[in-house]
């Protein structure tokens, strides 16, 4: 697996919830596994930040908001966090894992 992450030119629009956030996100593209309670799944990484992420899944995963989940990316780690949101193919990611862990481990992608 290629340990490159592919910057994603342009964000989201800019809404309430992006107001809020404490550290900046920028668009990836990583393969990625993705632990519940409930079992794995096969995932994207599409946009990363200190303190979260967002996953597109092929298969809609089986977790509730709440629930600690693990995300596995072969060329940086193991990641614990929990889940904060579903809609569809769709999910948002709160890192449980202090942001220096996560800033060391992807500090060449989320360097702007």
């Amino acid at each position: 697996m290629n340990p490159t992450a592919i910057k994603i030119a342009g964000s989201a629009e800019p809404d309430a919830r992006h107001e809020r956030r404490r550290h900046p996100r920028v668009g990836v593209t990583f393969m990625a596994v993705f632990r519940t309670p409930h079992g794995f799944y096969g995932c994207l990484v599409v946009d990363l930040s200190a303190g979260g992420a967002k996953l597109s899944f092929a298969e809609t995963p089986l977790v509730s908001p709440g629930e600690p989940v693990t995300l596995l990316i072969d060329a940086f780690g193991e990641f614990h966090a929990e889940a904060m949101w579903r809609r569809g193919e769709l999910a948002g990611i709160r890192f449980i894992d202090p942001p220096a862990k996560i800033q060391a481990a992807f500090h060449d992608v989320l360097v702007a």
